[in-house]
């Protein structure tokens, strides 16, 4: 949106400028035929009051015309300004967000060495499992550390389905899609 605004302010900056410069030209021709008309009537000084009035008001209404342009570029270039620095902002995000997306895959990328690790770990335990039945307590113990490693790694995969870095990732492609769209736009090219 800020880009159809830009245009808009740029639009009727140009309008308001031809507006003027018609006026101008008007008020010249005018100024032209009352003075032809003074000098062949040959009038006295009355007239020439009049005409003083005259051209008072149209200088009056083309400073007015001059000040309003002029107010008008000032808008213009606040709204350029506030534009800059909403991308920039935005640029600042992404690259923000780029970074993150970056930690959240390493992240996850140790929890998954992690997880394969205590699924070797398990199926190494679930291997000698027949050789240790001689004894009950360290049976039992192995069993107290294979359902311990069984909750962590399910907890591990759960932390890893629910995990922010996850869902971010997942969800970045269509964030970035549109946001890159929009900063691939020349700043230059709407003016």
């Amino acid at each position: 949106m800020p880009d159809s605004n830009s245009q808009d302010f740029q639009a009727e900056l140009e309008l308001l400028r031809e507006q003027v410069k018609a006026r101008l030209e008007a008020h010249r021709l005018e100024v032209e035929a009352a003075i032809a008309r003074l000098a062949d009537a040959h009038s006295p000084d009355g007239d020439w009051s009049e005409m003083r009035a005259r051209v008072a008001e149209w200088e009056r209404r083309e400073r007015e015309l001059g000040e309003r342009i002029a107010a008008r570029n000032v808008e213009y270039q606040a709204l350029r300004a506030r534009l800059e620095l909403e991308r920039y902002g935005q640029q600042a995000r992404v690259a923000d967000l780029e970074k993150q997306l970056v930690l959240r895959e390493a992240e996850t990328g140790k929890l998954k060495l992690l997880l394969d690790g205590l699924m070797a770990e398990h199926a190494e335990c679930c291997r000698r499992t027949p050789l240790v039945q001689a004894d009950p307590a360290y049976v039992q113990a192995l069993m107290g550390e294979l359902e311990a490693s069984r909750m962590e790694a399910a907890r591990m995969r759960d932390a890893m389905e629910n995990s922010v870095a996850l869902r971010v990732a997942r969800s970045l492609g269509w964030f970035l899609r549109p946001v890159r769209g929009l900063l691939g736009k020349r700043p230059g090219a709407a003016s």
